[in-house]
């Protein structure tokens, strides 16, 4: 059985964009911005989930990532 590699780009990404405090963005608000709960994204920066497609185009949208 192989695992699915979740260390992508836009993981790398989203994880830097929210690190950097000149972007005033936490977890909670991408969560609200994609509409799913705040865990998911905490998942999602963890590497145990992918964003669905609706997510990745609202962060691509929102946040340039």
């Amino acid at each position: 059985m192989s695992e699915e590699n979740t260390d992508t780009e836009g993981k790398r990404l989203l994880v830097a964009y929210i690190a950097d405090t000149a972007n005033k963005s936490s977890q909670s608000d991408v969560a609200r911005a994609c509409g799913v709960k705040p865990s998911s994204v905490f998942w999602w920066c963890d590497g145990k989930s992918r964003p669905t497609p609706h997510c990745r185009e609202v962060m691509e949208l929102l946040y340039k990532i």
